[in-house]
């Protein structure tokens, strides 16, 4: 991944745009400083006896992150990417972990430094107060950093806890902070406590359609309670890109665009966003998102979709300049090596378009194990039979369209029409980890 970022850099350093003046250099909007850390927050552990408010310790995990993304000094990685490294880890989401577990999935999910902590609940309904502590790690050394941090306070002041807790933090990291502790509290406990309960529940709850209800539910109390304190941005960003993990895509559009470009998130809306366009073919609209987005976010996913949205629009040329050095940095994925490929096809360069198309169908087997071939590897060997054929490479022709016939099943379709759809394969998803490398 450090070479797929090294490449693209050295691309925009360059600079260029397709039919236009040339991208600048320039800084993006969340480019991370080389002194910059990331953090992965863990969920807070529930020592009370009382399993009703084992919400409250993802609210640490999702909030900490939150309030830390407005540093320039740190950058948190999301719970789902946490989540990610817990599945590679083969533990279940809700595992209370060891020290040493804690830093192994830090280390797997990208972390330079991890937060763990607890909290106990005491006291009646309506009356109950919460106990927190808290350590930073620097995983990188494996000790703690600074002192732990504890609070006690009654459980309605959850955000101000939080809000000071991660002024804390940062203060330890850098004694010069540019904002003070009221700063940052007065950010946590901007959201209404109604919306942010809701929130957290959305949060907490695997039932999407019930989390998309309490998110809605929280965007509109804080809308009713902060009319004049501008919108719950966070809960729209997730109800945002809840639906768009759900297809809805018109929604998730309607949603991400009102995202503010100075929420640390903005990138990353906009890639939904742009992602979302080019699947309701919108072409225009998803080109002028992905050009605008490569400077800022210089990932292979982001230059591949740009060259997407430019082979549609039969811009090959424009399209090449995008996907080649995608293809160049993503050697091991498939997708982005058949989508350089097929360009290089609809552009009528046949040699070239064999030889690239070579790499998308290359496998190394596992040792005494024979080489599975997909439906998608049949769209692949197809192309590269017309290739090979107008390179004037017959033995290469002959043995792709062999194991085209075997794994394509539209082959008869597509010749008896002699004509195929549209084949490009856009990237739904992006490394947040490899961004915050950059």
């Amino acid at each position: 991944m450090k070479i797929l970022t090294s490449i693209l850099l050295l691309v925009i350093a360059s600079g260029f745009a397709p039919g236009s003046s040339s991208l600048a250099a320039g800084t993006s909007t969340t480019a991370v400083a080389a002194s910059t850390d990331t953090v992965l927050v863990f969920p807070f552990e529930n020592t009370s006896d009382r399993p009703e408010y084992n919400w409250i310790g993802e609210s640490f995990s999702e909030m900490l992150s939150e309030l830390l993304d407005q540093s320039a000094d740190v950058v948190s990685i999301r719970p789902e990417e946490r989540n990610l490294a817990y599945e590679r880890e083969g533990l279940p989401l809700t595992a209370i972990l060891t020290r040493a577990t804690s830093i192994k999935i830090g280390d797997r999910a990208g972390a330079d430094l991890i937060i763990v902590g607890t909290y106990r609940v005491d006291g009646e309904k309506d009356k109950e107060t919460v106990t927190v502590a808290a350590r930073l790690i620097d995983i990188r050394e494996g000790r703690v950093v600074g002192r732990e941090l504890n609070r006690g306070e009654k459980l309605t002041k959850l955000q101000e806890i939080q809000g000071e807790m991660a002024y804390e933090i940062l203060k330890q990291r850098n004694p010069a902070l540019p904002f003070s502790r009221d700063d940052l509290v007065g950010s946590a406990t901007k959201v209404p406590v109604a919306a942010f309960a809701d929130f957290m529940k959305a949060v907490t709850t695997s039932d999407r359609q019930n989390k998309a209800l309490f998110l809605a539910r929280s965007i509109e109390t804080y809308g009713k309670e902060r009319k004049d304190q501008g919108q719950f941005t966070q809960a729209i960003f997730e109800l945002g890109r809840l639906s768009y993990l759900d297809g809805k895509w018109q929604e998730a559009i309607k949603l991400l665009q009102l995202v503010e470009a100075t929420y640390p998130r903005a990138t990353e809306a906009a890639f939904y966003v742009g992602v979302s366009h080019a699947n309701l073919k919108q072409n225009d609209q998803a080109l002028r998102v992905f050009t605008d987005l490569v400077p800022k976010m210089p990932l292979y996913e982001v230059y591949n979709n740009a060259g997407i949205v430019y082979v549609r629009a039969g811009r090959f040329d424009d399209a090449n300049i995008y996907l080649k050095p995608a293809a160049e940095a993503a050697t091991r994925d498939l997708d982005t090596q058949f989508n350089y490929g097929y360009s290089l096809w609809l552009k009528g360069d046949h040699v070239a378009a064999a030889d690239q198309l070579q790499k998308a169908v290359r496998r190394k087997p596992a040792d005494g194990e024979a080489v599975r071939y997909t439906a998608l590897d049949g769209e692949a060997f197809y192309l590269l039979w017309k290739a090979s054929e107008r390179a004037g490479r017959s033995a290469e022709a002959a043995e792709a369209l062999d194991q085209a016939k075997r794994h394509l099943p539209s082959f008869a379709q597509w010749e008896t029409k002699k004509s195929i759809p549209d084949l490009t394969r856009m990237k739904p998803r992006f490394s947040r980890t490899a961004l915050i490398r950059l």
